[in-house]
């Protein structure tokens, strides 16, 4: 999962040649690596709805 979100993030424009651009991209990645945890379909019960 990581590996795609960071492809993109790249596609969106983000960069990590600069230490600052890297904490920001890095920071977007975990956003995003959390939500996808956070309402991960596989730990619902089959007819319980999602939670976005």
């Amino acid at each position: 999962a990581l590996l795609v979100v960071h492809g993109v993030l790249h596609l969106l424009r983000y960069d990590h040649a600069e230490p600052a651009d890297a904490a920001r991209m890095r920071r977007r990645e975990q956003e995003l690596l959390a939500s996808f945890r956070a309402d991960d379909a596989s730990r619902r019960e089959p007819d319980e709805p999602s939670t976005t």
